[in-house]
């Protein structure tokens, strides 16, 4: 009921928001002349706030919005407050709709979000269209960054790296353990079908075969994230027989994915998600001592080492004092990140003008773990920060537990993975 209370409260301060914030007029006047007359410094920022995403939405700005709680506290931006304009997106024609209301009726100059990336791909569209910037903090769809767009900035890792890190970690640590060679090893893909699960899967695909694995040893079984019965992926998979189980999955389909799994006994030897619902809490309460040893990638979580990694510890404090309960997902910290770069750059630039802000995210460069969750910023041609940080876990019966980089390590990988019987009698 605690949790449940702290979701509605959050959702009721994003409605109190949206009402609060209409007709908010220009706001890239440069620092400078009478804070009271400039007012707040205005960012809108799109979310899936209801919906089957709205879990990961709200906890998505939970995360920035903490963040600009802190820096208004300090003094805010240019000796101003922030004050952001969320929107609601719950699907990619309201993400689109909502992007033109922000930029044509609100007057936002500077737009952030989307954790989605079906809906990142269509915001950042019509963005570009208005030649407005857009700042992506946790959508990792591989489409996003690669149109050209001169306005558009990606603080997180990228697709191409979710894929790359599960094929990689399967190689080099799961099979000398197993004892299979890359030639003999069967894996299957289990993924979502749109932007952000076929990007991840295409990413490992194509990895595995550089790596030098059999193309007819891999397996690819997209399905649709709004599935209510998963059951013909699970078998299909189960039939292959594969060595190794990859998924791409939000929290539906991952707890819909590891249910039926138990229920129609298959067990891989390994089995490895990327972001999504693998690395959220409510997965682990709804699927229980089932998640226990199954692993994910995903933006680094909090059950980490913590002399590596900056600021976990106080983050956590700070959320659990805010909202009253412990995050559920890597993707606020991811957030709280995001939100400190984009500040960054925004000092740098003086204001709102798309092209001072151009230029000093041009020139930003912060090493990894200079922000909190180990982040760093440098920004490469098509506006992908390659100081973003992954980590590899894997799930205890509390926790997920960092296994991967060595330098995040705080527990040994269980492989294989333990039988269903072995897991209920925990």
């Amino acid at each position: 009921m605690k949790k449940k209370l702290c979701f509605l409260m959050s959702l009721c301060l994003v409605v109190t928001l949206l009402a609060a914030c209409g007709g908010s007029g220009s706001t890239s006047t440069p620092t400078g002349g009478d804070e009271e007359d400039l007012g707040p410094v205005l960012i809108g920022c799109i979310y899936p706030f209801s919906g089957s995403n709205a879990l990961l939405g709200d906890e998505s700005f939970r995360g920035a919005k903490l963040a600009v709680d802190e820096l208004n506290a300090a003094g805010g931006l240019w000796g101003r407050q922030i004050e952001l304009v969320p929107a609601d997106a719950p699907d990619i024609t309201a993400g689109q709709t909502e992007a033109e209301r922000l930029i044509t009726r609100e007057n936002m100059e500077l737009i952030f979000g989307a954790y989605s990336s079906g809906l990142a791909n269509v915001i950042s569209d019509t963005c570009a269209r208005y030649e407005v910037p857009y700042f992506e903090f946790g959508a990792i769809g591989a489409d996003i960054m690669t149109k050209g767009y001169p306005y558009l900035w990606r603080t997180c890792a990228d697709a191409g790296r979710f894929g790359k890190g599960q094929a990689e970690y399967f190689t080099n640590t799961v099979l000398p353990i197993l004892g299979v060679s890359k030639e003999n090893a069967k894996i299957a893909m289990a993924h979502e079908d749109t932007l952000y699960g076929t990007s991840v899967a295409e990413a490992a695909w194509k990895t595995l075969l550089d790596l030098g694995y059999k193309e007819e040893n891999l397996k690819d079984i997209p399905y649709a994230a709004t599935s209510v019965d998963l059951s013909s992926v699970i078998l299909t998979a189960k039939s292959f027989n594969p060595d190794g189980l990859f998924s791409v999955s939000y929290v539906n389909d991952a707890i819909l994915l590891a249910r039926q799994a138990e229920e129609l006994n298959f067990l891989p030897p390994f089995w490895i998600g990327a972001g999504g619902g693998t690395s959220m809490k409510p997965t682990l309460e709804a699927v229980g001592k089932g998640m226990y040893g199954l692993y994910g990638i995903d933006f680094p979580q909090y059950d980490i080492n913590k002399d590596k990694i900056r600021g976990v510890d106080e983050f956590v404090q700070y959320y659990i004092d805010t909202f009253g309960d412990y995050p559920r997902s890597g993707h606020s910290m991811t957030n709280y990140a995001g939100m400190y770069i984009l500040y960054d750059i925004l000092t740098a630039s003086g204001s709102l003008d798309k092209d001072a802000i151009k230029d000093a995210a041009a020139k930003i460069e912060k090493p990894m773990n200079t922000y909190t969750g180990g982040y760093g910023v440098k920004f490469d041609a098509t506006g992908q920060n390659v100081n973003a940080p992954l980590a590899i876990g894997m799930w205890d019966l509390e926790k997920l537990n960092a296994v991967y980089p060595a330098e995040y390590q705080i527990m040994d990988p269980v492989i294989p993975m333990p039988t269903w019987e072995e897991k209920n009698a925990m």
